[in-house]
């Protein structure tokens, strides 16, 4: 298994435990949850985005807004679509 289909399966993983939480009322715990998952789904986002384009495309990017931007200009993402909850757009 490469990086990149570790880091995704991760990170799809990650997006169904938001979509959980994001389900349930809307507690004071649960919001400090959700607010939590967020970050941690946002950051396997990007790095399975970066690992996919050190892997396929030859492509280093050593930050979120480099990795979305890089992303972008190999038409991975598209425009105007949060990087969450897309499996990215891989060709």
């Amino acid at each position: 298994m490469t990086k990149f289909e570790a880091t995704r399966k991760q990170y799809q993983r990650a997006v169904q435990r938001l979509d959980e939480i994001l389900g349930k009322d809307k507690k004071d715990i649960n919001s400090d949850s959700a607010i939590k998952r967020f970050e941690f789904t946002f950051d396997l986002s990007w790095k399975a985005l970066k690992a996919f384009l050190e892997e396929e495309k030859g492509i280093t990017c050593s930050s979120p807004k480099e990795c979305f931007r890089d992303a972008y200009r190999q038409r991975q993402v598209r425009r105007g679509l949060i990087p969450l909850g897309i499996l990215f757009y891989v060709s």
